[in-house]
């Protein structure tokens, strides 16, 4: 029996690249470096531990060449850690060109794109794109990308919205400054962008929020979203169709995740559906390969083949 893996072939265009590296005495120096100045931020910590000596490198992946740093010919073919930044250095960049959104992740090197998506009543967006995670799931193989089809839902509007406020005590809340300057503490702004807490109570024009890494913080409404959660899609689609029994929201999630079909029956497909979707979201209808340009360095490709791998199995007994 042949399965298909949501695993995609990547090749290198040459395969061998430079790229900045600065040299670290120890592990303990670059976790410092990279801590202390917020140009080594992203880069990827190399570790070789040789019988003779170990060493330590900071690999600038994403195509920078900052002061203090040497150009080194690193062989992607031999080097598949710092291949999989590379790809997904490349990748982000390749899906910002397209007005994306794009989510870097926090865990392993997975980033996630969404389209546009589509509303669902007043306050809440629902977006399809793709999850991207570079892997090489065969021992002595290539380097590939698993890519999986994604879903995710948006609340509309921020806390200013009465008819938002009227449910939001006791839900989870995410600072979205959107660049306006303000007067909060330090441990309120670094949130910006993130989950901030929990709303305590409202006031005219501020909220009280307990604040997930401990204490409170009074912040404006206007700051304010709700995190699209269970509970709080549960409650907006309380307030947009009190007495219904339908969910539109879950509804819709579950078609935009290929889980019902049109007919809003169980789609026996959702598997094929999903990596149909993939390869569209990628390519066109019909893509064999998709090649973008390595970020930061000039003429140099990378391929993604989008036929997902096959494994032969003999079924389970």
């Amino acid at each position: 029996m042949t399965l298909l893996l949501n695993w995609f072939r990547c090749d290198f265009n040459p395969t061998e690249i430079e790229l900045s590296v600065r040299s670290m005495p120890t592990v303990e120096a670059a976790v410092a470096l990279r801590k202390t100045d917020a140009s080594y931020a992203n880069t990827y910590m190399w570790v070789s531990r040789r019988p003779s000596q170990s060493q330590v490198a900071l690999v600038f992946v994403d195509g920078r060449n900052p002061a203090g740093t040497q150009r080194r010919k690193i062989n992607l073919l031999n080097t598949p850690s710092i291949a999989k930044r590379v790809i997904r250095s490349s990748l982000i960049a390749h899906f910002r060109t397209r007005q994306l959104l794009v989510e870097e992740e926090s865990h392993g090197a997975a980033i996630s794109a969404f389209g546009p998506g589509t509303t669902v009543g007043k306050w809440v967006r629902i977006r399809t794109g793709i999850q991207a995670k570079p892997d090489r799931p065969f021992f002595d193989g290539p380097v590939g990308v698993i890519f999986q089809w994604n879903t995710k839902r948006e609340i509309e509007g921020s806390l200013a919205d009465s008819d938002l406020a009227s449910i939001a005590v006791g839900l989870s809340c995410m600072l979205n400054l959107e660049g306006h300057p303000v007067q909060l503490s330090q441990n309120v702004l670094d949130c910006d962008g993130r989950l901030l807490g929990t709303v305590k109570d409202i006031s005219n024009d501020d909220c009280r929020v307990k604040l997930r890494r401990g204490g409170e913080a009074t912040v404006p409404r206007r700051f304010l979203r709700l995190t699209p959660n269970s509970t709080t899609v549960s409650r907006v689609e309380q307030l947009m169709a009190p007495q219904s029994a339908i969910r539109p929201v879950w509804n819709q999630t579950q078609r935009a995740a290929l889980t019902l079909g049109k007919d809003n029956r169980r789609n026996a497909n959702v598997l094929r559906d999903r990596l149909d979707g993939v390869r569209t979201f990628l390519g066109g209808p019909t893509p064999t390969f998709l090649v973008i340009p390595l970020v930061g360095i000039t003429g140099q490709t990378l391929t993604i083949q989008l036929e997902p791998a096959k494994v032969e199995s003999e079924g389970v007994a």
